[in-house]
């Protein structure tokens, strides 16, 4: 969790929260999820179990493991190569405005 509330804590200036569009600001906080699940659970893992770790995450979040009628469900966009050790959580500003966050590869 300190890991996520990490990446939201400047969501709490209104300022910086308000320059960033919708669309963006939600693609933000899912890939903030997504690194902080990552780094939170799997950051601990080693060697050779990182890869089935990913393999299963990977699925989980891409809704290809079967999940109850319950929950509500969203089909978050992944990096299909490798696995998600081996990328960084990148933003991307013009004049303080965030253009891009995504993941991009190490």
């Amino acid at each position: 969790m300190k890991i996520l509330y990490g990446f939201l804590v400047d969501f709490e200036d209104p300022t910086y929260y308000e320059k960033i569009d919708i669309k963006t600001r939600y693609s933000m906080i899912e890939n903030f999820f997504v690194f902080s699940l990552y780094w939170g659970l799997g950051g601990s893992i080693i060697g050779k179990n990182r890869k089935p770790f990913c393999l299963f995450v990977k699925r989980l979040l891409s809704l290809d493991e079967p999940m109850p009628k319950e929950v509500q469900t969203k089909k978050l966009s992944l990096p299909e190569r490798g696995t998600m050790y081996e990328y960084l959580y990148q933003t991307k500003y013009t004049k303080d405005v965030v253009v891009k966050a995504d993941f991009k590869e190490k």
